[in-house]
């Protein structure tokens, strides 16, 4: 049964909307969550051989990165597009099990470096990687091109978020 809108225009049904629902399978973000979930879990395997999670695995690829003796944590949460508040439990973990110093800054926050201990991580996180791209099946040139895409996509996200919402009267 067709109902008429207010305006004239006929109502939809609610078999109508159900049939005109986007569907699942043709959701980008589903897509990208089950893949980010296929990567992530593939580190799994290799960085709880080492004891670590896949945010302190990037947390130790950040520092090494940076190069310089300490890093500020909000720096570091910039460097892994993180909030500090979400980063701080990783970081704290990462303190007690000896990979990482922190040091109180005055002003806020803390400085944070890799221990000796993390340092000797870096080979076997090499072998991590290799063996993560291994099981994904990506060779290089295909790596290079979705690594490329994805941000591409992501910064035009932020790109989004930071113009201005328009003329204000």
């Amino acid at each position: 049964m067709t109902t008429t809108a207010p305006d004239g225009a006929a109502a939809l049904t609610p078999y109508d909307v159900l049939v005109s629902a986007p569907r699942l399978d043709d959701q980008l973000c589903f897509d990208l969550v089950r893949a980010a979930r296929a990567v992530t879990d593939a580190y799994r395997t290799p960085l709880g051989r080492l004891g670590l999670t896949h945010t302190q695995y990037l947390v130790l690829l950040a520092l090494w990165q940076d190069g310089t003796e300490a890093v500020h944590s909000d720096r570091l949460a910039v460097r892994l597009d993180m909030d500090p508040a979400d980063l701080a439990p990783a970081v704290m973990r990462m303190v007690c099990t000896g990979l990482l110093d922190v040091r109180p800054d005055p002003s806020a926050g803390h400085w944070v470096r890799a221990t000796l201990k993390a340092d000797g991580l870096r080979g076997q996180l090499a072998d991590a990687h290799c063996a993560v791209r291994r099981q994904l099946d990506l060779g290089e040139a295909e790596f290079r091109a979705l690594q490329a895409e994805l941000r591409r996509v992501a910064a035009t996200q932020r790109e989004d978020q930071n113009e201005p919402a328009g003329p204000t009267t």
